[in-house]
Protein backbone atom coordinates (compact mmCIF):
# COMPACT_ATOMS: atom_id res chain seq x y z
CA UNK A 1 0.00 0.00 0.00
CA UNK A 2 0.98 3.59 -0.66
CA UNK A 3 0.23 5.76 1.56
CA UNK A 4 1.59 8.52 4.44
CA UNK A 5 0.23 11.63 6.24
CA UNK A 6 1.10 13.56 2.67
CA UNK A 7 -2.13 11.47 1.28
CA UNK A 8 -4.22 12.19 4.00
CA UNK A 9 -3.88 15.65 3.70
CA UNK A 10 -4.17 15.94 -0.18
CA UNK A 11 -7.41 13.86 0.25
CA UNK A 12 -6.24 11.03 -1.41
CA UNK A 13 -6.80 7.70 -1.18
CA UNK A 14 -4.15 4.95 -0.61
CA UNK A 15 -3.18 2.96 -3.71
CA UNK A 16 -2.25 -0.94 -3.98
CA UNK A 17 0.28 -3.23 -5.92
CA UNK A 18 0.57 -6.52 -5.74
CA UNK A 19 3.07 -8.25 -3.05
CA UNK A 20 6.07 -10.08 -4.12
CA UNK A 21 4.05 -13.16 -2.40
CA UNK A 22 1.13 -12.35 -4.43
CA UNK A 23 3.05 -12.84 -7.77
CA UNK A 24 4.70 -15.81 -6.67
CA UNK A 25 1.23 -17.38 -6.46
CA UNK A 26 -0.13 -15.98 -9.45
CA UNK A 27 2.79 -17.45 -11.53
CA UNK A 28 2.11 -20.91 -10.42
CA UNK A 29 -1.32 -20.43 -11.96
CA UNK A 30 -2.02 -21.67 -15.56
CA UNK A 31 -3.93 -18.38 -16.41
CA UNK A 32 -1.60 -16.20 -15.87
CA UNK A 33 1.36 -14.69 -18.07
CA UNK A 34 4.82 -14.08 -17.59
CA UNK A 35 5.26 -10.64 -19.22
CA UNK A 36 2.20 -9.09 -17.07
CA UNK A 37 3.42 -10.24 -14.11
CA UNK A 38 6.85 -8.86 -14.70
CA UNK A 39 4.80 -5.88 -15.19
CA UNK A 40 3.18 -5.68 -12.21
CA UNK A 41 5.84 -6.16 -10.14
CA UNK A 42 7.31 -2.69 -11.03
CA UNK A 43 4.13 -1.03 -9.80
CA UNK A 44 5.09 -0.53 -6.33
CA UNK A 45 7.63 1.78 -7.78
CA UNK A 46 4.98 3.20 -10.31
CA UNK A 47 4.99 7.27 -10.45
CA UNK A 48 1.87 9.08 -9.06
CA UNK A 49 1.04 10.44 -12.99
CA UNK A 50 1.09 6.52 -14.23
CA UNK A 51 -0.95 5.51 -11.06
CA UNK A 52 -3.68 8.31 -11.65
CA UNK A 53 -3.46 7.24 -15.12
CA UNK A 54 -4.42 3.84 -14.66
CA UNK A 55 -7.34 4.71 -12.49
CA UNK A 56 -8.71 7.09 -15.21
CA UNK A 57 -9.08 3.70 -17.71
CA UNK A 58 -10.96 1.99 -14.58
CA UNK A 59 -13.18 5.10 -14.07
CA UNK A 60 -13.73 4.27 -18.18
CA UNK A 61 -14.31 0.20 -17.58
CA UNK A 62 -17.14 1.70 -14.46
CA UNK A 63 -18.58 3.89 -16.43
CA UNK A 64 -19.18 1.52 -19.30
CA UNK A 65 -20.18 -0.90 -16.75
CA UNK A 66 -22.41 0.96 -15.23
CA UNK A 67 -24.17 2.26 -18.80
CA UNK A 68 -23.57 -1.03 -20.57
CA UNK A 69 -24.05 -3.75 -18.44
CA UNK A 70 -23.08 -7.64 -20.06
CA UNK A 71 -23.09 -5.89 -23.76
CA UNK A 72 -19.36 -6.13 -24.03
CA UNK A 73 -15.88 -7.43 -23.03
CA UNK A 74 -12.90 -5.50 -21.69
CA UNK A 75 -9.58 -6.23 -22.37
CA UNK A 76 -6.73 -4.34 -20.64
CA UNK A 77 -3.10 -3.12 -21.77
CA UNK A 78 -2.00 -6.15 -19.59
CA UNK A 79 -4.72 -8.89 -21.81
CA UNK A 80 -3.30 -7.08 -24.28
CA UNK A 81 0.51 -8.58 -24.52
CA UNK A 82 0.26 -10.69 -26.69
CA UNK A 83 -2.24 -10.40 -29.16
CA UNK A 84 -0.69 -9.40 -32.47
CA UNK A 85 -3.84 -7.59 -34.03
CA UNK A 86 -3.78 -5.01 -31.33
CA UNK A 87 -0.80 -1.65 -31.97
CA UNK A 88 2.81 -2.75 -31.14
CA UNK A 89 2.31 0.60 -28.72
CA UNK A 90 -0.80 -1.17 -27.32
CA UNK A 91 -4.00 0.97 -26.25
CA UNK A 92 -5.40 1.14 -22.67
CA UNK A 93 -8.05 -1.32 -23.37
CA UNK A 94 -10.08 -3.39 -25.92
CA UNK A 95 -13.95 -3.54 -25.90
CA UNK A 96 -15.80 -6.02 -27.89
CA UNK A 97 -19.46 -5.72 -28.82
CA UNK A 98 -20.98 -6.46 -32.05
CA UNK A 99 -18.24 -3.66 -33.30
CA UNK A 100 -14.82 -3.30 -31.57
CA UNK A 101 -13.33 -0.25 -30.26
CA UNK A 102 -9.77 1.16 -29.20
CA UNK A 103 -9.80 2.81 -26.11
CA UNK A 104 -7.29 5.82 -24.89
CA UNK A 105 -7.67 7.86 -21.61
CA UNK A 106 -5.96 11.34 -22.39
CA UNK A 107 -4.85 13.40 -19.36
CA UNK A 108 -4.64 17.24 -19.19
CA UNK A 109 -1.31 16.87 -18.39
CA UNK A 110 -0.10 15.56 -21.70
CA UNK A 111 2.23 17.20 -23.99
CA UNK A 112 1.01 17.98 -27.48
CA UNK A 113 3.52 15.47 -28.49
CA UNK A 114 2.12 12.77 -26.66
CA UNK A 115 -1.34 13.30 -27.78
CA UNK A 116 0.19 13.56 -31.60
CA UNK A 117 1.54 10.85 -30.93
CA UNK A 118 -1.53 8.75 -29.58
CA UNK A 119 -3.30 9.25 -32.81
CA UNK A 120 -1.04 8.86 -35.28
CA UNK A 121 -0.10 5.55 -34.14
CA UNK A 122 -3.87 4.23 -34.90
CA UNK A 123 -3.16 6.13 -37.97
CA UNK A 124 -0.62 4.33 -38.75
CA UNK A 125 -1.63 1.01 -37.84
CA UNK A 126 -4.71 1.44 -40.03
CA UNK A 127 -2.49 2.40 -42.66
CA UNK A 128 -0.71 -1.11 -42.16
CA UNK A 129 -3.85 -3.09 -42.21
CA UNK A 130 -2.50 -5.06 -39.58
CA UNK A 131 -5.96 -6.13 -38.75
CA UNK A 132 -7.29 -6.96 -41.77
CA UNK A 133 -4.25 -9.64 -41.41
CA UNK A 134 -5.78 -10.71 -37.99
CA UNK A 135 -9.16 -10.71 -38.18
CA UNK A 136 -10.11 -10.99 -42.05
CA UNK A 137 -13.92 -9.92 -43.21
CA UNK A 138 -13.80 -7.59 -39.59
CA UNK A 139 -14.18 -3.98 -40.06
CA UNK A 140 -11.09 -2.05 -38.26
CA UNK A 141 -12.06 -0.68 -34.68
CA UNK A 142 -13.45 2.75 -33.85
CA UNK A 143 -10.73 4.63 -31.74
CA UNK A 144 -12.17 6.32 -28.28
CA UNK A 145 -10.63 8.91 -26.80
CA UNK A 146 -11.67 9.67 -23.60
CA UNK A 147 -10.67 13.06 -22.50
CA UNK A 148 -10.15 14.52 -18.59
CA UNK A 149 -11.32 17.76 -18.99
CA UNK A 150 -14.08 19.60 -21.97
CA UNK A 151 -11.07 21.62 -22.90
CA UNK A 152 -8.39 18.77 -23.80
CA UNK A 153 -11.31 17.32 -25.67
CA UNK A 154 -11.83 20.65 -27.90
CA UNK A 155 -7.65 20.28 -28.55
CA UNK A 156 -7.88 16.74 -29.24
CA UNK A 157 -10.47 16.81 -32.28
CA UNK A 158 -8.73 19.84 -33.41
CA UNK A 159 -5.23 17.90 -33.51
CA UNK A 160 -7.51 14.33 -34.63
CA UNK A 161 -8.75 16.01 -37.87
CA UNK A 162 -5.84 17.67 -38.79
CA UNK A 163 -3.84 14.11 -38.44
CA UNK A 164 -7.31 12.40 -40.18
CA UNK A 165 -6.35 14.98 -43.11
CA UNK A 166 -3.48 13.69 -43.89
CA UNK A 167 -4.20 10.24 -44.42
CA UNK A 168 -5.95 8.18 -47.13
CA UNK A 169 -7.77 5.56 -44.31
CA UNK A 170 -10.69 5.88 -43.14
CA UNK A 171 -10.62 5.71 -39.16
CA UNK A 172 -13.52 6.21 -36.52
CA UNK A 173 -11.71 8.18 -34.30
CA UNK A 174 -14.82 9.50 -31.91
CA UNK A 175 -13.07 11.99 -29.09
CA UNK A 176 -15.05 12.64 -25.46
CA UNK A 177 -15.10 14.28 -22.36
CA UNK A 178 -17.26 11.86 -20.61
CA UNK A 179 -18.03 8.53 -21.95
CA UNK A 180 -21.17 9.09 -23.82
CA UNK A 181 -23.36 6.34 -26.22
CA UNK A 182 -20.44 4.90 -27.99
CA UNK A 183 -21.89 2.01 -28.99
Amino acid sequence: MNYDSSYKIAGKPATYYLATKGIRFLREQPYTNESALRSIYHDKRAEQHRINHRLNVFKAYIQLKHSYPDRFKFFSKTELMDKPYVPKSKPDAYLETDKSYFLECLEDNMTYWTLRKTIRKYITFAEMEIWQKHKPGQDHPEVLLICESEKLEMSVRKLVARELDKTYVELDIKVMHNIVAPM
